[in-house]
């Protein structure tokens, strides 16, 4: 099964949605020996409490700052709902917003 329908189909629905994600930012750039990192972040971003994922040193889930750099990285509609990102591996993050109790990916 591809990654993106694995994912998609056990972590959406809940705190996760995968759902505005293209393939140019999204699951296509994982590659096979990140996959289960990229997994175990969502399980465990799905089975915390918002309180503990703010908290949670490992997912290290934070505001993500608009600067000279990052400002294209983003619209300026999406920058305006609250940018935030969590630790998927040392060098990997998933990038979304918070809307209705949930966090909208929308680069992985």
């Amino acid at each position: 099964m591809p990654l993106k329908k694995y994912i998609t189909i056990h972590f959406g629905g809940g705190k996760l949605d995968f759902s505005l994600i293209d393939d140019t930012h999204g699951f296509s750039l994982i590659d096979n020996e990140n996959q289960n990192e990229f997994i175990d972040s969502f399980r465990k971003f799905e089975e915390l409490d918002w309180n503990a994922i703010a908290t949670d040193k490992g997912l290290d889930y934070k505001t993500y700052n608009k600067n000279k750099k990052s400002k294209r990285y983003f619209s300026d509609e999406q920058w305006k709902k609250g940018i935030k990102k969590f630790r998927i591996t040392q060098r990997n993050r998933c990038f979304g917003y918070v809307e209705n109790g949930v966090f909208l990916c929308v680069e992985v």
